[in-house]
């Protein structure tokens, strides 16, 4: 058994290869689980606590639907959106348009954000990251398995992968309810 409290920094996943014991699909969650881990930091936030029981719940719920090839591909983007529609309460706008991640990206409370870590190298794969906003700033979590804070919508959307500006970004979800006002279902987090 794998502690989570192992790659948790105060309430959220900010290491995910930490998690190498832990199962996602049939590969490990440090090698594809920053899908999960984006939600369960999101989820996190706008509940305003953590509960380490929901990561494990995360991790079954989109084993049943998200996991791309059982998960040997990682988590579709599209899956966060569909989570949220299916268990939570919680608004929300997505987009595979990046002429649009700007827009919501400033209404939003909590993002997730699925991107190419190298637009010139795509073999550099994808990575997937809860973005919070905090005091006026963008937070990113676990990316490059660390927290990272950003001035801009901008400037945290181009700086998260592999060096400034090679980031591309494939899909957003802008998540739009308060901070703390809505449970998450089945999860025990209230």
């Amino acid at each position: 058994t794998v502690s989570v409290n192992s790659c948790m920094q105060d309430t959220y996943v900010e290491n995910q290869t930490t998690l190498s014991s832990l199962r996602y699909g049939v590969k490990t969650f440090d090698y594809c689980g920053c899908a999960v881990a984006a939600m369960y930091n999101a989820l996190s936030f706008l509940s305003g606590k953590a509960d380490r029981n929901l990561l494990p719940l995360l991790i079954s719920r989109f084993e049943e639907s998200g996991a791309a090839f059982s998960a040997r591909f990682g988590t579709a983007p599209r899956s966060a959106a569909q989570y949220l529609s299916k268990y939570t309460d919680f608004s929300f706008e997505k987009s595979g348009n990046p002429k649009k991640f700007r827009e919501i990206a400033e209404k939003s409370d909590a993002l997730i954000y699925t991107f190419f870590n190298n637009k010139k190298k795509i073999s550099r794969q994808v990575h997937t990251i809860c973005i919070t906003k905090e005091n006026g700033q963008y937070i990113a979590h676990n990316s490059h398995n660390r927290r990272e804070v950003y001035d801009s919508p901008e400037q945290v959307l181009q700086n998260v992968g592999d060096a400034p500006g090679l980031a591309a970004g494939i899909y957003l979800v802008g998540i739009l309810s308060g901070r703390g006002d809505t449970p998450i279902p089945d999860s025990g987090l209230r």
